[in-house]
């Protein structure tokens, strides 16, 4: 599933956070609603721009918690 996360971002799996905030900045900027220059009807706007908020999102939180177990000594 998190494979299909990296994908939406245009990223793969070894990513970096930087990466991910790049790649997510760019693509939420060409997405969002407020400042798509696309002719892109809003639903299909909308929905790539949910998608993408929410890949960045659960893989951001997916990092942070990984590098929490290896800080607490977690194998």
């Amino acid at each position: 599933m998190t494979t299909l996360m990296f994908q939406v971002l245009g990223l793969d799996s070894t990513a970096s956070q930087n990466d991910m905030n790049g790649a997510y900045k760019q693509l939420a900027t060409q997405w969002h609603l407020d400042r798509a220059k696309d002719p892109t009807p809003n639903w299909i706007a909308e929905a790539e721009f949910i998608e993408i908020k929410t890949a960045y999102s659960t893989l951001s939180a997916i990092k942070q918690y990984r590098s929490e177990e290896k800080k607490e000594g977690w194998p």
